[in-house]
């Protein structure tokens, strides 16, 4: 059974699909125990704004939210803002992809149940390292 999906919902650079869902799929196997399947969808920043202010109740822009399901085999979506993506690889100095894998990584902690804190920074930081 496949575990992640990648949907792109706007026009970008060439996304590195493939390596992508690859280095994601192997970090639910080893930090997901099987919970379910994934989807991430790559979007602009108008769609992430209104997710924003409908389920956060905050009226701002974000980079990344990710919606937990929690089924028996669906753990849940990430979305993503690609504007979001090439704008902080400018401010953090640092590639597209380097940037987009770190927000996935993020996504996909949130969804295996962390919060923001010491543990999820240090789990982050583990794959942010191997890069994708």
């Amino acid at each position: 059974m496949k575990i992640l999906t990648l949907t792109q919902v706007i026009a970008s650079p060439v996304i590195p699909a493939l390596s992508l869902e690859k280095a994601a799929t192997r970090l639910l196997k080893k930090e997901g125990s099987g919970k379910g399947r994934v989807d991430i969808i790559l979007v602009g920043n108008a769609l992430l704004h209104r997710l924003n202010r409908r389920f956060r109740k905050k009226d701002a822009p974000t980079d990344v939210l990710s919606f937990n399901f929690d089924l028996p085999d669906f753990l849940g979506e990430i979305y993503i803002s690609l504007p979001r993506v090439r704008q902080q690889a400018k401010t953090y100095d640092c590639s597209f992809s380097e940037e987009l894998w770190r927000l996935t990584v993020h996504g996909l902690f949130h969804l295996l149940g962390y919060d923001h804190g010491i543990a999820m920074q240090r789990k982050e930081a583990d794959y942010l390292l191997k890069g994708f």
